[in-house]
């Protein structure tokens, strides 16, 4: 579908204009020829919208084009700083697009400039949502990272155990980067009886 360009990053868009303008991408590429060009991700969405557009927009000038008047819309909509945006991600309707979530949090990432604060009830293998989060870290040393966890209790463990292994599988797992951010959890999630908790 037309819509589903919108699931691509801002990273993902200049790519994208870029192969159109080189070449190495063109209306009726397959997903072969995409991954060659560098896209890693969203290859059948890229497939899927190229040949549909083809058709909409008649040209790979056309094309090119169609995702600059996207970036323009997606730059202006930046430049109203101080206002909440919503973001709809997730599946969406055909009157109703959505973006993809990972998309979306990676953008957001890739942007921050001054603090995040991240609560989730459970992380498994974060690293790849985290890792764009770590190198804007790196990049940007103001930068404050807040995340906080969730730490489950169980009668095999105390609650030092469970907070240090926790934090030893959250760091491996979902945050194996430098530098670190500041992670906390709610010691009330740690209490044995379920009602207290």
């Amino acid at each position: 579908m037309l819509t589903d360009i919108l699931r691509l990053s801002d990273r993902e868009l200049d790519q994208l204009r870029n192969a159109l303008l080189q070449g190495t991408v063109g209306a009726g590429a397959g997903v072969s020829q995409i991954r060659r060009a560098g896209f890693l991700d969203n290859c059948e969405i890229l497939q899927s919208w190229l040949s549909e557009a083809a058709e909409t927009f008649g040209s790979v000038h056309g094309l090119i084009a169609a995702v600059r008047l996207l970036q323009a819309e997606r730059g202006q909509s930046a430049t109203f700083q101080g206002h909440p945006e919503l973001l709809l991600s997730g599946p969406g309707t055909q009157d109703t697009p959505s973006r993809d979530t990972r998309v979306v949090v990676r953008e957001i990432f890739e942007s921050v400039k001054q603090s995040v604060l991240i609560v989730g009830y459970a992380f498994y293998g974060s690293d790849r949502i985290f890792e764009p989060l770590a190198r804007r870290m790196g990049s940007e040393p103001g930068l404050i990272v807040r995340i906080i966890v969730n730490v489950h209790p169980e009668e095999s463990r105390s609650r030092e155990q469970a907070i240090r292994e926790y934090a030893a599988d959250f760091l491996r797992l979902s945050w194996p980067f430098h530098p670190r951010p500041k992670i906390y959890y709610l010691p009330g999630s740690l209490e044995p009886r379920a009602g207290r908790r």
